[in-house]
Formats: structure tokens, C-alpha cells, sequence
């Protein structure tokens, strides 16, 4: 299975001789020499250009430090539920956690592979992004 996440933008997207012009979960068969079928899988996400993006402080929330190292603090503005979701640049979830009941979470970090991540916080007001540096 592949993960692609691009902009709008880039459509159509060329994957295995084939134009994909929609987001979404797209299946290829394809037949071998010796007859044997195979099934490849494709999930293209659209990303938002980052300008576009509302920041986590839209929802009184701050991630620091970052660039990060072992751990990340992710502080709210309230202890409402939040769902916080953190994606690779591939646009794959690596992890998914809810918070509630407190102002500050401390976030383990150290299982990352270093490089650039997406981080979205949704609660009921609505929800934020921001780019987090793993080190």
C-alpha cells in the first residue's frame, strides 16, 4: 500500500501508468508473467498548503520545544477533550491520542524517525495544524 499526500495542485497524480485525477483510495490489478494476480493500493490524501493551515494558536494551544528532541509539550487552553493527530510527510497517521482533563501533555517523541510532521489538534471548537521537527 502506498500514501501520498499532495496539494490540489498536483492533480493529476501519474501511478502505475495510470493518471489519477481524484483524493482517495485507488486499486490496481495487475497480471505477472506467470499469471498470477497482484492488487496494488493507493491512498492520496490532499494536503493544505500550509498559508492555509490555521495555526494551533487559533485553539489557545502551543507545541514546544520545535525543532524537538525525545519529548514535545503540547499546552491547551482548556481541559476540554482534544484529539490530537500527528502525520509523517507521506501523509501516514503515527499516532493518534485524545486528551482530557488537563492543560499541559507531555508527548513522547523519542519513536519518531527525524524529519518534518504534521500535527492537527481538533476539539469542539474547531481544529489546527502545525509542522512539527523531529531532530
Amino acid at each position: 500500500m502506498e500514501h501520498v499526500s499532495l496539494l490540489a495542485a498536483d492533480l493529476p497524480y501519474s501511478w502505475r501508468d495510470e493518471s489519477i485525477t481524484t483524493f482517495g483510495t485507488h486499486h490496481k490489478t495487475a497480471t505477472a508473467a506467470d499469471g498470477c494476480d497482484s492488487v496494488h493500493t493507493l491512498v492520496l490524501t490532499q494536503e493544505i498548503p500550509v498559508a492555509q493551515q490555521p495555526a494551533l494558536a487559533r485553539l489557545g494551544a502551543r507545541l514546544y520545544p520545535n525543532p524537538a528532541g525525545q519529548a514535545v509539550r503540547l499546552q491547551v487552553a482548556t481541559t476540554a477533550p482534544h484529539t490530537l493527530v500527528l502525520r509523517d510527510t507521506q501523509g501516514r497517521t503515527v499516532l493518534v491520542t485524545r486528551l482530557s482533563g488537563s492543560l499541559h501533555y507531555d508527548l513522547g517523541t523519542a519513536s519518531l524517525v527525524p524529519g518534518l510532521y504534521t500535527v492537527e489538534l481538533r476539539n469542539a471548537e474547531g481544529f489546527a495544524y502545525s509542522r512539527l521537527v523531529r531532530q
